[in-house]
């Protein structure tokens, strides 16, 4: 059974000549379509491509501070200091350049009613003596 290739519908309309919407080419060219905005499919999905990094510029600096976050917390966490004094102060997250503004929930904890912080895997929570020490919790 010889199964039959598509073809490329051409439309008998012409258009006239329109510069690429593509921000860096100048070049003018005849659509073989009213919708067509780029003179070739490469510069349709490269603009397309810089426009999505665009967008997305604010969302990759925000994942990169919480994933930073994170890790100080996680550095902490496995150090032999924090297993022995079960706190962190604020002078070493300061100092890790931990960022406080930045987490992904707030959850009250039903123990000590206090607030933790949660990034990913580990969250932080003032301790009930001192707000200038923290705990660090890791999620189950």
């Amino acid at each position: 059974m010889d199964v039959k290739k598509p073809t490329k519908r051409m439309s008998k309309r012409l258009y006239a000549g329109i510069p690429c919407k593509k921000a860096d080419c100048n070049k003018i060219f005849q659509p073989t379509d009213s919708r067509q905005k780029y003179c070739c499919p490469q510069h349709r999905v490269d603009h397309n491509n810089d426009k999505r990094k665009a967008n997305d510029t604010d969302a990759v600096a925000l994942l990169k501070t919480l994933k930073h976050n994170d890790a100080v917390l996680a550095k902490v966490f496995r150090s032999e200091i924090y297993s022995m004094t079960k706190g962190v102060s604020l002078d070493l997250l300061q100092y890790e350049r931990f960022e406080f503004d930045y987490f992904v929930k707030r959850q009250k904890n039903t123990q000590t009613g206090k607030t933790v912080l949660w990034m990913f895997k580990y969250g932080i929570e003032p301790t009930e003596f001192n707000n200038n020490i923290f705990l660090i919790r890791q999620s189950a």
